[in-house]
């Protein structure tokens, strides 16, 4: 082909005019059936593991989230972060019809937004002028990436975030940088940061990306107009945005947006020790794909003068997301989502200088299909040995053992349709500030004044356990695995304290949640159950009938406790 065409498909990765030397060689075109047959796999593979596969703490809470919508968000509830996300995730709230239901409904339609993700890349590399088989190559090694396929269904704000990323591109690579699909990005790119304000790196990048562009045509007016553009757009939704959650008073939910997350990104990081494990865990698992991806990547850079207009927005913008996700101060295993569908869009390129140098063609051919079969190995492993059983457990008893009028505590948000004393999730930096704060900390003043009814303890919770020990120890009791209800554990013939939380009628109970009738004595008086308790300390005594008993509200609970059950670890292995 000749370097003076104008028409694009020279700068291109690789070209339907290219079949003779490209697919003639490779013979990718007799792959697409095999490559649609894996493609079938690999999606059914990706709602597998987006139904069982282990909750990471953050999904409970974004997802949980949602239920503040219209109920106390940017009234007595300001959140650090952007949470344009908890309007996607409000529908698996109307739609679950309870805990477990919503969580699931979350997870698919978040492995359904996904598979969105993945069109759109599909579609992108064809506006490239890459051949369809080529593109289904593409599609398929993003599936390969374990740091994808195990991360995209996941209920946090990134996925959405990297949708309205991708169509913002999609958008100037389907009709290149014009004024209106300028401000069209720009829109997308402001939905993109109302979702998280991570997507800044989006923001950033799409705006260096065009940049670039018009250095690269000698047009720096053009630069100052298609930067403009893209900010109104952006300022589009960003305004949108603080209005619907701040009404008439605006500013503060701006002022938020903007400065939300200050103190995490400087404060935070230094909190967590060893965090680069994760770049090295996703590069260690991923190294032939990253290679390879890396290799388009760069081949394109060495040739960017030549590119279409649009093909080189999108180069440069993929080249400075990537490297904006990689030095991420946070760089938890979801992070990478944010960069992967647009890392593996350079895919052909590396397949188009391979053509070209046909005794490297076998070498090519090995790195693709080896990362590609070796993924399904990764993707067997987490699918048996990463599963969500014990923690939707925990999250069933849990919710048969509290009514919607009842508040429930945990710190992580396990329970996405029941409310909590207040939205306190315990972080680290939060667990640290509570420890350090004892009796005037959040947490303290939720067990004192207005303590829950159900609380489920985790490791996080178990962080804190010395500020509200003596609490716990005298109001609350366990029931079942994780789960405590207030009560007390009683013995024949033992006077136990007995701090009530929460006043109503008690009865007692055997471990596995059977009535007892059994005689007690209450301030040294003998009662009968059930019986009223108000709040306050009472010593409370075992005189007759069974040896042991929970003394806990009244309510039905067999099949719902076994007291001695050993708690369960619920976020063990959750990062790898």
């Amino acid at each position: 082909m000749r370097a003076s065409q104008t028409d694009g498909s020279s700068e291109a990765v690789g070209t339907e005019g290219e079949k003779g030397s490209l697919l003639g060689r490779l013979n990718i075109d007799r792959m697409t059936p095999i490559l649609l047959a894996v493609l079938a796999i690999k999606i059914t593979l990706l709602f597998a593991l987006s139904i069982n596969s282990v909750f990471v703490m953050d999904e409970f809470v974004q997802l949980g989230f949602s239920k503040y919508l219209g109920n106390g968000l940017f009234d007595t509830i300001w959140p650090v972060k952007a949470v344009g996300y908890a309007v996607f995730y409000k529908l698996a709230h109307l739609l679950g019809w309870d805990a477990v239901s919503t969580l699931m409904i979350g997870r698919v339609m978040t492995a359904v937004l996904g598979c969105t993700i993945i069109t759109m890349v599909y579609c992108g590399v064809r506006a490239m002028k890459v051949s369809r088989a080529q593109a289904l190559l593409v599609v398929v090694a993003l599936l390969s990436f374990s740091t994808f396929i195990e991360r995209i269904f996941r209920t946090r704000s990134e996925p959405l975030a990297v949708f309205f990323a991708m169509a913002s591109l999609m958008i100037l690579l389907r009709g290149g940088p014009t004024a209106r699909r300028i401000v069209i990005a720009g829109i997308l790119t402001g939905l993109a940061f109302v979702t998280t304000q991570k997507s800044i790196y989006f923001n950033v990048a799409l705006g260096g990306a065009l940049l670039v562009d018009a250095i690269f045509l000698k047009d720096i007016r053009l630069a100052f107009s298609r930067g403009a553009l893209l900010v109104g757009g952006w300022l589009i939704p960003v305004a949108v945005y603080c209005v619907a959650f701040g009404g008439l008073s605006p500013m503060p939910v701006l002022h938020n947006l903007i400065f939300g997350p200050t103190e995490l990104v400087s404060t935070v990081p230094a909190l967590y020790e060893g965090m680069s494990r994760f770049i090295l865990d996703t590069l260690s698992k991923n190294a032939l794909l990253y290679l390879i991806c890396l290799a388009g990547i760069g081949i394109e850079l060495t040739r960017i003068n030549r590119l279409e207009s649009r093909t080189r927005v999108a180069l440069v913008f993929t080249a400075l997301t990537t490297l904006f996700v990689f030095l991420h101060n946070q760089p938890w295993p979801y992070i990478f989502v944010m960069a992967l569908p647009f890392m593996v869009m350079w895919l052909p390129s590396l397949l188009r200088i391979m053509a070209n140098r046909s005794r490297h063609l076998p070498l090519a051919l090995v790195l693709i299909i080896t990362a590609i079969v070796t993924s399904f190995f990764r993707n067997a492993v987490y699918l048996t040995q990463f599963g969500n059983a014990d923690q939707l457990a925990v999250v069933r008893n849990a919710e048969s053992l509290s009514s919607e009028a009842e508040l429930y505590f945990d710190g992580v948000g396990m329970l996405p349709n029941r409310s909590e004393p207040s939205p306190l999730w315990l972080d680290l930096p939060l667990i640290l500030r509570t420890q350090e704060r004892g009796t005037r900390s959040e947490l303290y003043a939720i067990f004192s004044q207005t303590p829950p009814h159900t609380v489920i303890r985790t490791y996080r919770l178990e962080g804190v356990e010395p500020v509200i020990r003596q609490r716990l120890r005298q109001s609350y009791v366990k029931v079942a695995a994780n789960i405590l209800l207030p009560g007390q554990a009683l013995r024949l013939g033992e006077a136990t304290v007995f701090d009530v939380p929460i006043s109503g009628q008690y009865m007692l109970y055997s471990d596995a949640g059977q009535p007892i009738e059994s005689i007690i004595e209450i301030d040294g008086t003998a009662a009968i159950m059930p019986i009223d308790l108000e709040v306050g300390k009472l010593s409370v005594k075992l005189t007759s009938g069974a040896r042991h008993a929970l003394l806990v509200p009244q309510g039905t609970y067999v099949g719902k406790f076994d007291a001695t059950a050993p708690d369960l670890p619920l976020f063990d292995n959750v990062y790898d």
